[in-house]
């Protein structure tokens, strides 16, 4: 089981949540660009490269780069500072930092159940040996996870697969989607959509 993660995080379904979880993700996904402390506005660049905010409303984009404008320097370090030990375990953080975001009430209401990481290991690593057990020396051409939540799924195909498969996830969540973004940010051959999967299979 993954340790508590010893962060001050505001009430889950608050607008605090959802900017502390986003920053938590950021720091800990460019840990290596965030080492040297950058400004908040490398901060922000850096973010919005990886494509992480662009499921949201333009309004929710703006209180967010507001907020982190406001955070004291030191409190981005104490923030990195928690983070930081979870470099080698980014599924399980992301699956707390998702489940900071709703309260369980609305999290239901979702849908969203998410994965345990071992999990997720286990599955994906399954499906793959039996792909090649079916398909020797031959890479899948495409592979999805249509209710992505915040991507443990993905990251785990993305490991386990070549970079020639493609990796869709799909999740009708905003902020869901940001988070999968964050964590599958250096995996190239993975691509994210914010979109209702029953819906787009209709059309």
């Amino acid at each position: 089981a993954p340790k508590p993660l010893a962060l001050n995080l505001p009430d889950a379904g608050s607008p605090e949540a959802l900017n502390t979880a986003l920053l938590s993700a950021y720091l800990v996904a460019y840990n290596d660009e965030t080492a040297r402390t950058p400004s908040h506005t490398a901060l922000l660049k850096l973010l919005q490269a990886s494509n992480a905010l662009s499921s949201l409303t333009p309004k929710v984009q703006q209180r967010f780069a507001s907020w982190v404008r406001s955070l004291p320097a030191n409190e981005i370090r104490s923030v990195s500072g928690v983070v930081t030990p979870y470099a080698d375990a980014l599924p399980d953080l992301f699956n707390i930092l998702g489940n900071c975001l709703f309260t369980e009430e609305s999290a239901k209401s979702k849908g969203a159940i998410f994965t345990p990481t071992w999990l997720a290991k286990r599955v994906v690593g399954a499906a793959c040996r039996h792909w090649r057990r079916l398909n020797a020396g031959i890479a899948p051409s495409l592979a999805a996870d249509l209710s992505c939540g915040p991507g443990v799924f993905l990251s785990e195909l993305a490991s386990e697969l070549a970079e020639s498969t493609k990796i869709i996830g799909i999740d009708n969540c905003p902020e869901y989607v940001s988070l999968a973004h964050l964590l599958t940010h250096r995996a190239k051959n993975v691509e994210i959509h914010c979109a209702d999967t029953l819906l787009t299979l209709r059309s």
